[in-house]
């Protein structure tokens, strides 16, 4: 006899092989073109997923919206593209684009997120040929370290690419480089790669063989500070004229930006990779033209971009940045009394703390003045504040729940003073951008229904609305008087750098794509005159039927003459015969 627990057991193993084999049924349906579907709890799932496809591609084709690439959205799409339908819900709710776009919200939606990104990561193993090289595209080099490590599988857990990284290159990673690699490769911390995040990060730091001394190169830098909306920089540089920052444009590694202020106004100047070398090109204001540099920082310091923008107050870890006063009180729901956090406010010049006042049924808010130094901004916050005493840090959360990453490296976990944040490394050259668990409570689902449910909830199926292409979308933005600015170089552009082709490969690609045009134009020249030929024997064929007709209507004329004679001939002999 079995007890109750194996026979609950036994049941759970039962549930998760229904599923497993419902997925398969379903994906292979979709594969072999059968028109088949076995509905099941998977189906719920499925619609989940894509129907999260569908809020992240409105937030992407939406204006000023940050591009989202981080893993759970290369796993969504990634099954949404298996599965080979869209599926779109009636709610057209904002607050929960915000939260997926958002690190240091995606926490409060963290657990309906962990779900749809597990079911759908079993999807994977049922992936079409081709994905990896188009993904890569020409990178030789970054595509056979892929398919020679992982078999061209779509994403592999963190860990396994790390080992596998110092197998192919002879070099284990040390701690500083796990923690740069691991920033940005997973800054979502799903613990995995997907093979766009890490073809993203080969267009910027490549290639293979220098990733880790480039990356180091460019996170060292003062005035770099790594992942950050295009709200946050502007908020940052709004009130510090002649100032610029570089930093990653939110999430992926491949766009780098810099924004600057030197104008009154903050534009934002998109980088450019040159093909065949590591070349940057970037649209240049005081130049009027797209120049090219040998890197970002020889552009940084050529270029009349104004001072860094030096600060310690975007890295402190209870500054939430671009966040509003209703996901702040989330955030603070259930936490102890006096925890505080720090972000961006409606009003000009000033900072917001949000604090956790037990007298009151919801979270407090007070403003700081923006221009408060980093070592006086704690003790402003106590002023106005005086009930805000504990930070937003990993002692006053729940560890229970998953890490949500922030651009902060603290020495501990403790309540720690702003005076003792350390960084990666403890030299010059250490990067500013570390990587931070910022742990949230588990928020019961009956708390967030009203935007849980579109991800729970059966969806219509629609056809998905696709973003306009990049041409017609940079033309949309500089009609709009956009500030963001991205380098056209008359060079040849590319997603990743390989070696620069010799003058005899280029002669010769220059007459394959001649030839080729020239026989296009001979081929057409023959089609013209096959046409015009044939158009010309119709044109024969028609005037002998004409004539044909011709010559028919006037035989039967002359037989219809011919016969109205003889009638009348016969009329007058039939008359003379009759008697007088």
């Amino acid at each position: 006899m079995r007890t109750l627990k194996e026979t609950e057991i036994g049941e759970e193993r039962s549930k998760k092989w229904d599923v497993q084999r419902t997925v398969r049924d379903v994906v292979a349906s979709r594969w072999y073109g059968k028109t088949t579907f076995r509905y099941g709890p998977i189906q719920s799932i499925l619609n989940s997923c894509n129907a999260s496809i569908q809020i992240l591609s409105r937030l992407k084709s939406s204006s000023g919206g940050c591009k989202m690439f981080d893993e759970y959205i290369d796993v969504l799409k990634y099954a949404c593209e298996i599965d080979g339908r869209r599926v779109n819900d009636d709610k057209e709710d904002g607050t929960i684009i915000r939260f997926i776009s958002n690190p240091r919200l995606c926490a409060v939606y963290g657990a309906i997120l962990s779900d749809i990104f597990k079911h759908s990561y079993g999807l994977l193993e049922f992936q079409p040929k081709g994905v990896v090289a188009q993904v890569f595209g020409q990178d030789v080099e970054g595509r056979k370290f892929w398919k020679k490590q992982f078999r061209g599988k779509f994403m592999v857990p963190f860990d396994i690419f790390r080992r596998q990284w110092g197998h192919f290159t002879k070099n284990e990673l040390d701690d500083d480089e796990v923690r740069q690699m691991q920033y940005i490769l997973d800054y979502s911390q799903t613990k995995s790669v997907s093979v766009h995040r890490f073809a993203a990060m080969l267009t910027t730091f490549g290639p293979l063989s220098q990733c880790l001394s480039n990356m180091n190169e460019l996170l060292s830098k003062r005035w770099f500070y790594g992942y950050m909306t295009q709200r946050e920089a502007e908020e940052l540089l709004s009130d510090e004229p002649s100032s610029f920052l570089v930093r990653f444009d939110l999430s992926r590694c491949d766009c780098v930006v810099i924004s600057s202020n030197v104008t009154g106004s903050v534009k934002h100047y998109a980088v450019s990779f040159v093909s065949g070398q590591r070349r940057v090109a970037v649209w240049s204001e005081e130049e009027g033209r797209v120049v090219e540099r040998e890197s970002i920082g020889q552009f940084v310091t050529e270029s009349n971009l104004g001072r860094p923008y030096i600060s310690d107050i975007p890295i402190m870890r209870y500054f939430c940045g671009d966040v509003q006063s209703s996901e702040a009180a989330l955030l603070l729901a259930g936490k102890p009394e006096g925890t505080y956090l720090v972000r961006f406010s409606s009003s000009p010049g000033f900072f917001t703390v949000s604090f956790v006042d037990k007298i009151h049924t919801s979270a407090q808010h007070r403003l700081i003045r923006k221009n408060t130094q980093p070592f006086e901004l704690e003790e402003e916050i106590r002023i106005q504040a005086d009930r805000a005493q504990i930070p937003l840090t990993l002692s006053s959360l729940d560890t229970s729940r998953r890490a949500v990453p922030s651009i902060l490296t603290h020495s501990s976990t403790a309540d720690a003073s702003a005076s003792s944040l350390v960084y990666a490394k403890s030299n010059s050259s250490t990067p500013r951008v570390g990587l931070n668990s910022l742990v949230l409570p588990r928020q019961p689902l009956s708390e967030s229904s009203e935007t849980s449910s579109i991800y729970m909830s059966t969806a219509a199926i629609c056809k998905s609305q696709r973003s306009p292409p990049p041409r017609e979308t940079q033309m949309q933005l500089e009609q709009a008087g956009s500030t963001f600015i991205r380098a056209r170089p008359t060079c040849m552009m590319a997603r990743t750098r390989v070696p620069a082709a010799s003058p005899s490969q280029q002669i010769k690609e220059l007459n394959d794509t001649l030839a080729s045009t020239v026989q296009h134009y001979e081929r057409v020249l023959s089609e013209m005159a096959v046409m015009q030929a044939e158009e010309s024997a119709r044109h024969r064929e028609t005037r002998i039927t004409l004539q044909d007709t011709t010559e028919k209507n006037r035989m039967l004329a002359e037989k219809v003459a011919h016969l109205e004679h003889q009638l009348r001939a016969n009329r007058c002999s039939h008359q003379s015969v009759l008697p007088s």
